[in-house]
């Protein structure tokens, strides 16, 4: 499971401390994603998926779908001093009040250039593998609090 520290109290513990600091960090490591938001709700739109962005205060952005078994494709920040992101995919389902997935790493700590330069196609490349997995593919999470 992914745990992720809101960048805002980064921000702070690192002395970041004014507003105007914040607001000018939050849009350098926010930008390449920015730039990505046309290809990514283009995608999202012509294969019925949801959208999301900055999911607890992270730079990242979401496409999710699917039901009993939800997937995920994410790109997110990996490293805010060199700018570089992870392109993950995801699927899971709640039985009961355990939660089962698997997931996969597809790309680790690489420049948006290197996701942003064929985007459409590695989107194509991860919606499919993540589609293949079914829900007895999936492994054991975590019990759900509820």
């Amino acid at each position: 499971m992914k745990f992720a520290i809101p960048l805002t109290l980064v921000f702070l513990l690192m002395g970041c401390q004014n507003s105007d600091s914040l607001q000018m960090e939050w849009r350098r490591i926010e930008a390449p994603l920015v730039a990505i938001d046309p290809t990514l709700q283009t995608y999202s739109q012509n294969h019925g998926m949801s959208l999301d962005r900055n999911h607890q205060d992270c730079p990242e952005r979401s496409l999710t779908w699917g039901g009993p078994v939800k997937r995920l494709i994410q790109i997110s920040l990996a490293d805010k001093k060199t700018l570089t992101f992870n392109l993950w995919i995801c699927a899971f389902e709640d039985r009961e009040k355990n939660r089962y997935w698997k997931n996969e790493l597809v790309k680790r700590a690489v420049s948006i250039e290197e996701i942003s330069s064929n985007l459409p196609e590695l989107l194509e490349v991860a919606r499919t593998r993540v589609e293949a997995w079914k829900s007895g593919d999936l492994a054991f999470a975590n019990t759900l609090y509820r």
